[in-house]
């Protein structure tokens, strides 16, 4: 009842102000000021979509750029990742190389002390074989200057034998320098390699040649002496030296040979 009694009272309340001029200025202005509101409430929303947008296009120019530089910084490190396993590699393989050198300079150094020590004993026994032949032309120099105090040869046979014992001098002086340069380089070649353990596989063959050259030298010169005076050959040769005719005395000329004797 209440209600109905508001409505009832609504109405007359209209029909007694419709025809008042203010109130149609009331009903005709309203609509307007609300279209003009509306305006404005859409150009404001215009503006906030303009920002929006801005943004937006700010909010993606940003995400392209974060998104070029992941790209770039995921290309970066996929490369940092393959040159620290290249790295990797590279180290262990030097590491298997330094291992392979040590273990080749070791074997060197064990190589060039046998080869030191065989070339000191071929060395001690050339010596030792040089005074024997040298013995051996005293003694028969000294019986041919017995035999011959009286002959005219006698002079000739002691300029042969001066001759010889300057020969023996200077080929012992000549091989005993080549043996001190020699091992000078071999020395320089060892100190080259413990600086340098990467060039132990080339220095291991020059010491190796440097070796073979003494070792052949060696057995050029020992080739020329005579036989070990143990042995059967030694003894045959000797006497048949000591007990021959006048020529069977051999003495080096330096006109033949101005390196080395021969015997």
């Amino acid at each position: 009842d209440l209600a109905i009694r508001c409505i009832q009272k609504n109405i007359k309340k209209n029909r007694g102000v419709k025809d008042w001029p203010w109130w149609k200025l009331f009903t005709t202005v309203k609509p307007l000021i609300e279209v003009q509101l509306t305006e404005e409430q859409i150009r404001g929303k215009d503006e906030e979509i303009q920002q929006l947008k801005q943004k937006l296009e700010k909010v993606e120019k940003e995400r392209n750029e974060l998104r070029l530089n992941s790209d770039r910084l995921e290309s970066r490190i996929t490369e940092l990742s393959s040159e620290l396993a290249d790295e990797r590699n590279t180290g262990e393989s030097a590491s298997q190389l330094l291992e392979t050198e040590t273990s080749e300079r070791l074997r060197l150094e064990r190589d060039m002390k046998d080869l030191q020590a065989k070339f000191d004993s071929m060395k001690k026994q050339m010596e030792s074989m040089e005074m024997e032949v040298m013995e051996a032309r005293l003694i028969r120099a000294s019986e041919l200057n017995g035999e011959m105090d009286g002959d005219d040869t006698g002079g000739e046979w002691r300029l042969k034998y001066e001759r010889a014992i300057r020969e023996i001098e200077f080929t012992k002086k000549r091989l005993q320098q080549e043996f001190d340069d020699k091992l000078e380089v071999e020395q320089q070649n060892k100190r080259q390699l413990e600086r340098r353990p990467s060039s132990a596989a080339a220095t291991r063959c020059s010491f190796k040649v440097v070796c073979l050259a003494h070792l052949n030298q060696l057995a050029v010169v020992e080739s020329r002496l005579p036989p070990h005076k143990g042995s059967f050959a030694y003894r045959t040769e000797t006497d048949h030296r000591l007990c021959g005719a006048n020529d069977a005395l051999y003495f080096p000329r330096l006109s033949d040979n101005t390196h080395g004797f021969y015997v």
